[in-house]
């Protein structure tokens, strides 16, 4: 099933939530069943009122790069001129990660607690393979151009008069990454009645990952030049980021009836980021070697920023001094980046949350 359509169906019942929600604020929830006796190990166990709490979370997100371009395909009619010109972009899917958490709430009135939390997520994209064709019901064209990369400046002539955005006869690309975090919070829980609470929160996060974007393209020579081969286009691009950043966010939970709660969350981001990039060319005929072999190393320093949001479902029950819950929601990341050639300039990500956690 697809990520929009398992969207879809999280927002629906959202939606019943909320009408429950409002049924249950006319009529009153059903009494809970009532809670075990505490035993003299739970009055015990934390004589300050404390609590460590634990959680682990399973995610489905996808990835996307957001000016990720392998090239353009384009529609030319019989007297050459261009009537569509369309970007070329990866086919961006989901995969499973992981996030987990572990913190202390301090006793007392206060509800101040402070939370650990580490994350890790891989993301891939491809292309088809691209082939230029000729429409010849509409009399049509279809040319492929890439980007024109101007690697230790090696813009290496295909054919005379143009260079690297000439025309393809056919184009590929794939795109990996694996991007993991680490943050330190401290947060205070506030309550506003007996339904609605809220946790702002504070501190500091740490990232680290790459991406790595691999480009293929090949040129055939027309018939009147039959001195050169079939041009082979090889371009890599590996780009590695380290980053630290202040982030502040709100958790808000309503609280409708057994047991289930509304929950959403938002929060922002701003810090700075060490970024290494390495950039590789290599252009091949199969008739005359080698064209051109090009390799680039570069190091830089940026300050970029990064927003969030979460909302879904908790259920939670309590036994003794124990909290157990479980979540499902969506969520969404995105990060502002340089542009970098054909890497693009927002990393985002989305997709389904589902967790179990406990305090004790």
């Amino acid at each position: 099933m697809k990520l929009n359509n398992l969207s879809s169906l999280l927002l629906g019942a959202l939606v019943g939530a909320f009408s429950t929600s409002a049924v249950a604020a006319d009529n009153g929830c059903p009494a809970p069943a009532p809670a075990p006796e505490k035993s003299s190990c739970c009055d015990s166990c934390f004589p300050s009122g404390g609590k460590f709490k634990a959680g682990v979370d399973y995610i489905y997100w996808e990835t996307v790069e957001g000016s990720l371009t392998i090239g353009n395909r384009i529609t030319e009619n019989a007297d050459g001129v261009t009537i569509k010109n369309e970007n070329i972009r990866p086919n961006f899917g989901a995969k499973s990660g992981v996030k987990g958490n572990i913190g202390y709430e301090f006793g007392g009135d206060d509800k101040w607690d402070i939370v650990a939390y580490y994350g890790w997520l891989p993301g891939e994209a491809s292309t088809a393979k691209w082939t230029t064709t000729d429409n010849d019901q509409f009399n049509q064209r279809i040319l492929l151009k890439t980007q024109n990369y101007d690697i230790l400046g090696a813009v290496t002539k295909l054919d005379q008069g143009s260079d690297l955005s000439a025309n393809y006869n056919t184009m590929s690309g794939t795109w990996k990454t694996i991007n993991q975090g680490v943050a330190l919070e401290l947060g205070r829980t506030l309550a506003f009645g007996k339904k609605f609470t809220m946790r702002p929160h504070a501190g500091l996060k740490g990232a680290w990952g790459h991406q790595s974007y691999v480009f293929g393209g090949t040129v055939e020579p027309g018939s009147d030049v039959p001195e050169k081969g079939i041009t082979t286009l090889n371009v890599n691009l590996f780009e590695r980021y380290r980053s630290i950043a202040a982030q502040v966010g709100l958790w808000a939970t309503w609280k409708i009836c057994w047991g289930i709660s509304v929950v959403g969350h938002i929060g922002g981001s701003s810090g700075y980021t060490d970024w290494l990039l390495k950039e590789s060319l290599l252009l091949v005929d199969d008739k005359t070697g080698v064209l051109a072999d090009a390799h680039e190393t570069d190091r830089y320093p940026s300050i970029g920023f990064g927003v969030d949001y979460y909302i879904g479902l908790l259920y939670s029950y309590e036994y003794c001094h124990m909290t157990f819950s479980a979540k499902l929601g969506w969520e969404q990341h995105v990060s502002q980046q340089n542009i970098i050639n054909a890497i693009g300039a927002n990393l985002g990500t989305q997709g389904l949350t589902a967790g179990l956690s406990v305090s004790f």
